[in-house]
Parts: structure tokens; C-alpha cells; sequence
């Protein structure tokens, strides 16, 4: 079995105990699909912010694998002391049978992940009419090598994929037990409010941002794992003594990172001038820009064009677009000549206050021309990023359980996490061309 070195987990071993496992393992990393992924950035546009942060969903995908793996080793080693307790036994012992039997069918999803990921990470994911987990899925069950490797190791391992990544009810072959779940309960590892996925990304984008606002205690959290039952339902949680704190961090970690990191000004900036350059792009006549794209699969993208196949969408990666901004840098229109220069040389729009915005417009239209004005400023809308800044009693929950098993939802026990939607203010301005 390979081993990676990586800067968040030092070793990442994906060793399952099973060879032909293994083998799969690496045959699914070093497939075209899955290395596509080296050329995808995590973060986005977010490296203007954060000059290091260059980082791609590749080694992330790796991490959360790793930690997939760390952590269903983790959960099968609680039955006995969980068992011990009691309560809801027979509920119990069915839920561990349930981990062992897709524990690799979870690492496996867990590598997976990510793998539907479009250029720049979520910084390009409004251009397409579906999300990355849909694209994911399609490429676990188009015509890929990584579905060819999937279904050539177990034919109903593809839909299996698929169904714990989205915590589907799914069937499996004929008369197998397994196939009368409702859900998968190892997906919640994957998605949800305790999942590897963003424990993996909070620490990973914080060393790699320079910053220390995503840290927390992994090696702890992992000590402090355990599992009970809230209402008939089998939950993952922490341990309420010495899990406390930890999950107050943790999810606190999550906050900070999206205020400080993800939720940057100056690369909502950026990602605003790129969504300008691709709707100047769709407003010029359609003869006129053919010129522009180095090839179809590209144009079919940035159109996001009814016949863009699954093979155009994984011909383009990163190195694409900004080859294209390049290319654009150049041309004879100059709204896209001066975004692609900005976005190429951090020439970013300038924050104003949103006072100046009936001025700043008029500015524009006398310079520019009616109409110019939607190319040269833009207002942000913070709406959609609000809840992330808080912890929701309506979304996943995070349990604590005693030492009987009891479940409390973290803030019927926290003292200082928000019990409201309230977050930080966003300040009412705008962006404009640095011109003006």
C-alpha cells in the first residue's frame, strides 16, 4: 500500500487490511479523474487573500480518506465499552455490524468525494446548472475509469458509492440484510456536522492560509468519539466530561474560518470580476467570441452549453481558465481585456461605500457608455453566506452523551456558543473598477 507525506496528518496510509482493497485504492487515485484533481485549487481565488493558499482538492481528498479511515476504526473499537451501557442494545450491536460491513465502501467515498469538482473549486460552481456532488455522481456512474474500477470490483459498489456520499437508501444484491436500511449511517462522516470532510478542510486550509483560526484538537476530538441513541436515532457524538470543550472549538474553529478565511473581501472581489468577464462574454455576439476559447470542450463550459458532456466538463481544470485569461488579456474588447487583466494581476475592484453608488454609476455610464455600468461595479449579496457564521439548531446537530449513554444536544450544555442566527454585520458597500 502507497503512503503520502502530507503537512496536516504527517503519514497518510490508506492500508485497510484488505489487498484487493488496496489495490482499488490506488488504481482509483492514480486514474485520470482522480489526478484531474491535482489541477483544481481548493481554495479558489482565495490565494489573493492568502498568498499560500494553493492548495488542491487531491490532497484533501487523501486527508479525508485518512481520516474516514482513522475514524471507523475508532467507532468499532467503542461496541464493547458502548454495549456495556444498556440502552437500546439490540439497536447498537445492528448499527456496529452496519459500520464494519461499509467501512471500505466508506473510505472509498470518502476519497471520492470531491471528485466532481469544477476549476477554482466553488469559485466557478454558479456557472453549472448542477452542484459538484451531482457531477460527482455522475462520474461514479458515467463512463469513467473510476466507475470501470468501481463496478469491475463489485458491480453494485458504484450505486453503494453514490448512496453513502448523498445518505440514500439503497439496495445492494438480493437477500443482503444491508439493503433494508433506511440510510448508511457511516455517511454522516462524510456530510454532516461532525464530519471528516470538514475537519480535514478547517485544518488543511488553515495551515495552508498561514492562519490559526480553523485549529483544533484532532488527536482529542478522536479520543473522545463515541456513540448513543437521541430519540430512537443512533448518533455519533463526544463524550460529555471531556468532550465539551472540544466540540465548542471545533465548531467555533468552522466560524472563524468562514468569517476570516472563506468569506474574504478580496476574493468575493475576484470571483465578482470573474462572473463579470463570463457575462460580458455571453453578452457579445456568439460568432465574435468563438475566437477566444482554445478549444470547444472549454467554450461548452463557460456557456455551460446544453450538449457540455461529462467529458467536456473533465477537460477543464484550472490551468484552463487561466490560460484563457491570458488569451483575454489581449483581445479587442476591452471590459474583457481589463478583467482578465485584473483577475491575472490583482488589479481587484476597490471597496466604496454603497452611498457613492448613484455617482459612481453615472461616472461610468459617461465614460463607458449606458449599460457599461453592470461591467465596472458590482454590490454583494451576503445573504447566502449568514448561516454559516453561526451554529444551527435546524441543521445537523452535534450530541454529548454521558456515562449512561444519555444524549444533550452541544447547546443545551455550551455556555458560549450563539444560540441565534445573529453574525457578524456585513457593511453595506460596493465594488468598483479601481479606475473610477
Amino acid at each position: 500500500m502507497k503512503i503520502f507525506r502530507d503537512p496536516i496528518h504527517n503519514v497518510i496510509d490508506l492500508d485497510t487490511g484488505d489487498k484487493a482493497v488496496n489495490a482499488l485504492i490506488i488504481r482509483l487515485i492514480d486514474s485520470p479523474e482522480f489526478q484531474r484533481l491535482h489541477f483544481i485549487r481548493q481554495l479558489g481565488f482565495t490565494f489573493f487573500a492568502y498568498p499560500s493558499a494553493t492548495h488542491t482538492r487531491f490532497e484533501h481528498s487523501l486527508g479525508v480518506a485518512f481520516l474516514a479511515k482513522r475514524f471507523l476504526d475508532k467507532l468499532i473499537s467503542l461496541e464493547e465499552t458502548v454495549l456495556k451501557r444498556g440502552n437500546e442494545s439490540a439497536a447498537l450491536v445492528d448499527f456496529f455490524a452496519t459500520v464494519r460491513h461499509y467501512k471500505n465502501a466508506t473510505i472509498i467515498a470518502s476519497l471520492l468525494h470531491d471528485i466532481g469538482h469544477s476549476p477554482l473549486s466553488h469559485t466557478t460552481e454558479s456557472l453549472f446548472t448542477i452542484c459538484h456532488e451531482e457531477r460527482g455522481r455522475e462520474i461514479i456512474l458515467g463512463n469513467t475509469e473510476i466507475n470501470r474500477l468501481l463496478a469491475d470490483f463489485d458491480t453494485a459498489l458504484p450505486q453503494t458509492i453514490c448512496a453513502i456520499l448523498a445518505g440514500d437508501k439503497h439496495s445492494l444484491e438480493a437477500g443482503d440484510d444491508f439493503a433494508k436500511r433506511k440510510t448508511i449511517p457511516t455517511s454522516k462522516l462524510i456530510a454532516g456536522q461532525l464530519d471528516v470532510d470538514r475537519m480535514d478542510y478547517l485544518l488543511r486550509d488553515s495551515y495552508m492560509t498561514g492562519s490559526k483560526y480553523g485549529v483544533f484538537d484532532l488527536e482529542w476530538l478522536l479520543n473522545v468519539l463515541t456513540v448513543g441513541v437521541v430519540n430512537d436515532r443512533i448518533e455519533i457524538g463526544f463524550d460529555l466530561g471531556k468532550g465539551l470543550s472540544l466540540a465548542e472549538d471545533f465548531v467555533m474553529a468552522r466560524i472563524y474560518m468562514f468569517r476570516n478565511v472563506y468569506f474574504h473581501k478580496i476574493s468575493f472581489v475576484a470571483q465578482a470580476m470573474l462572473n463579470l468577464l463570463i457575462a460580458r462574454i455571453k453578452d457579445l455576439p456568439e460568432e465574435s467570441t468563438h475566437p477566444l476559447f482554445a478549444n470547444e470542450s472549454f467554450r461548452r463550459v463557460i456557456f455551460s452549453d446544453s450538449a457540455l458532456t461529462l467529458q467536456d466538463f473533465l477537460a477543464v481544470n484550472d490551468i484552463d481558465f487561466f490560460a484563457f485569461f491570458k488569451r483575454l488579456q489581449t483581445c479587442d474588447d476591452a471590459v474583457l481585456a481589463r478583467l482578465a487583466d485584473g483577475i491575472l494581476n490583482r488589479r481587484l475592484f476597490k471597496e466604496v461605500d454603497a452611498a457613492q453608488y448613484d455617482t459612481i454609476r453615472e461616472s461610468i455610464i459617461r465614460r463607458k457608455g449606458l449599460g457599461m455600468d453592470k461591467y465596472f461595479m458590482y454590490t454583494p449579496a451576503f445573504e447566502s453566506q449568514r448561516k454559516k457564521l453561526s451554529y444551527r439548531v435546524d441543521d445537523e446537530k452535534i450530541y454529548l452523551f454521558d456515562k449512561t449513554g444519555t444524549g444533550y444536544e452541544l447547546l443545551e450544555k455550551s455556555a458560549i456558543l450563539p444560540f441565534n442566527d445573529k453574525t457578524a454585520d456585513f457593511r453595506a458597500s460596493i465594488y468598483v473598477d479601481s479606475l473610477f
